[in-house]
């Protein structure tokens, strides 16, 4: 289990903030997803004040939170995941990106030119590609122009090809894992949720939608999270533990991220993307294995390329400078109200909520992180792998090849914490205690 001892306070030090400095202060909540952060805050504010941003930038911030997710997806696909099943072999002081980088040089170029569409093609939207702040209440702070759109465009001008290259890359090691028996460590029965817009994965707007362990499903817009989603305690970690309002917590586990997205999902919205999507499903179905996380966030890299692209050759997202009404809409006025934000990030559904007195500032606010969601659902994984590992042995004492197994399913989550990063020596400052009950 996860004992995350540290409080970081975010919502409470956040009170008597102005509401217009929300989205600059929550971008520093994670240094990993602060466009996600960012952008949930501008769509809680733009909420609560009912100011609806035009057209232009919406699709801007579309393109924006696709990047951070090809961003993102890409740093742990093969900075962190990668390690675990191409070296599996190597010594674990040797099972890390710089060794992988030395065993096919060709492929670690790829990886990088991928990860550079994402990371510096939110420099070009924002203006910088460290917790950047370029979305504002109404709109954005910058122009689109036609400038970014070409330098986008020639910087991202392999992506889907590589993308599509490293799909395949990941089903093989899945078909890899299936043959080692390992397909199956950390799998749990749990709900799952994500957005979608008529069953079409989404990551910017739509509704939530939710399925029951892979039997009934249900749909709710954002104001109405609080009558679905109740967030619990746990005894040993200052990380909550949301679950189904009408479950018990451990029946109510909610998993989101990309697994659950592509179960929510009944199909993804492009070409390329959809192709390996139909074959995910026929293979697998609506599946509760963890392991798939990895392949199904490889295919939601294909579909950002793809969406990115998409995105780029619609007319409709160019502001030409000057064109003030295509980057924002209206001044703001701050009035008392509650406003929500969610948006899909890396890591799953991400929820803002904030209220503010009559005179714009902060008096309450609520974030509920994807890693938070999938917290409860991590610590069955563990629990689940350990079980399936130790079973028949007389010996309770986690050796080498349980560690890795048990890291390799934390990992499989990417969660925001520094459990999901590989140290470059053995250190025995985790302590793993097995107790047969």
């Amino acid at each position: 289990m996860q004992r995350l001892r540290d409080v970081r306070g975010f919502e409470k030090f956040l009170e008597g903030c102005a509401l217009e400095d929300m989205p600059r202060f929550t971008a520093r909540i994670c240094g990993v997803c602060p466009v996600a952060h960012h952008l949930a805050s501008v769509k809680a504010c733009e909420d609560l004040l009912g100011v609806k941003p035009p057209e232009s930038a919406v699709k801007v911030r579309e393109l924006w939170l696709h990047l951070h997710h090809i961003h993102s997806h890409t740093a742990h696909l093969f900075a962190l995941a990668a390690p675990d099943f191409l070296l599996k072999d190597a010594p674990p002081a040797e099972r890390n990106i710089f060794k992988l980088a030395t065993v096919d040089k060709d492929s670690a170029k790829k990886i990088v030119e991928l990860r550079k569409f994402g990371q510096e093609g939110s420099r070009i939207i924002a203006g910088i590609a460290i917790h950047p702040t370029a979305g504002i209440i109404g709109g954005m702070v910058n122009y689109f122009t036609e400038e970014k759109c070409s330098e986008l465009k020639e910087l991202g001008k392999n992506a889907i090809e590589i993308s599509e290259e490293f799909v395949e890359l990941y089903k093989k090691i899945t078909a890899e894992l299936s043959a080692a028996e390992m397909l199956e460590d950390g799998e749990i029965e749990t709900n799952y949720m994500g957005l979608t817009n008529n069953g079409t994965h989404e990551i910017y707007d739509g509704d939530l939608k939710v399925v029951d362990k892979g039997e009934d499903s249900f749909e709710f817009g954002c104001h109405d999270y609080l009558k679905h989603i109740a967030e619990g305690t746990l005894d040993y970690s200052f990380a909550k533990a949301p679950y189904l309002k009408e479950k018990t917590l451990r029946e109510g586990i909610i998993r989101v991220g990309p697994l659950a997205r592509l179960n929510v999902s009944e199909r993804l919205g492009t070409p390329r993307a959809d192709g390996h999507f139909k074959e995910f499903k026929k293979e697998f179905g609506f599946t509760h294995k963890t392991m798939l996380y990895n392949l199904a966030r490889m295919i939601e890299v294909l579909h950002s390329a793809e969406r990115s692209f998409e995105l780029l050759e619609d007319g409709e997202i160019l502001m030409e400078t000057g064109e003030v009404g295509k980057r924002i809409s209206e001044v703001p006025q701050f009035r008392e109200g509650e406003g929500i934000g969610i948006i899909e990030a890396p890591r799953g559904s991400l929820i803002h909520h904030y209220a503010t007195d009559k005179d714009g500032f902060i008096t309450d606010m609520n974030a509920i992180v994807a890693t938070t969601f999938n917290n409860p659902g991590i610590d069955e994984s563990v629990k689940e792998v350990a079980r399936k590992t130790l079973s028949g042995q007389k010996s309770l004492d986690p050796d080498e090849k349980l560690l890795n197994r048990i890291e390799t399913t934390i990992r499989a989550y990417d969660p925001c914490l520094s459990c999901s990063a590989h140290n470059l020596r053995l250190v025995s400052e985790v302590r793993i205690e097995i107790v047969r009950r």
